[in-house]
């Protein structure tokens, strides 16, 4: 092997560095990928928690809120069982369950929201990953040619 064959060699070497870079490059994509869904789904989970939280907090206002009417109605010489009070209570019992229910419903949008983000993110990270095997791959086709050509120009093949 002469000197002719030394620029093949440094391009050889300057192909792997390059292909390698790629990958490793694809791989840092995925995991960073793989850690922002892993917050997103973190995110998700914090989500509902609050809307659980708030859908409690509802009920227990509307508990108290409730209590409070019957306690007014009875503190007025009224009765909590007739037809009238009966209709009021169950409009209000109605709203505070629509309420909570909303509350619910909002989170788990919030969190699907977030869930939804944290697959996209990882799919893109793998999607990353695979692009830097294609792209190390065409690295070394490339590589390859171009130290072919080398070779066959400067009398080594």
């Amino acid at each position: 092997m002469g000197p002719a064959a030394i620029p093949m060699i440094l391009m050889a070497a300057g192909t792997v560095v390059s292909a390698g870079g790629a990958i490793a490059s694809g791989k840092a994509q995925e995991r960073a990928a793989k850690f922002e869904a892993a917050q997103l789904e973190r995110q998700a989970k914090r989500e509902f928690a609050a809307g659980t939280r708030e859908q409690d907090e509802i009920k227990r206002q509307g508990e108290k809120f409730e209590s409070d009417v019957r306690a007014q109605m009875a503190g007025s010489g009224g009765v909590t069982d007739d037809p009238g009070s009966t209709k009021t209570i169950g409009r209000l019992n109605r709203d505070i369950t629509y309420n909570g229910l909303a509350a619910m419903y909002d989170a788990s949008s919030r969190a699907q929201g977030r869930r939804f983000q944290g697959a996209a993110r990882r799919l893109e990270g793998a999607n990353a990953k695979t692009a830097s095997r294609w792209k190390a791959m065409g690295t070394v086709l490339q590589g390859g040619a171009q130290s072919a050509s080398m070779g066959q120009s400067a009398g080594v093949f």
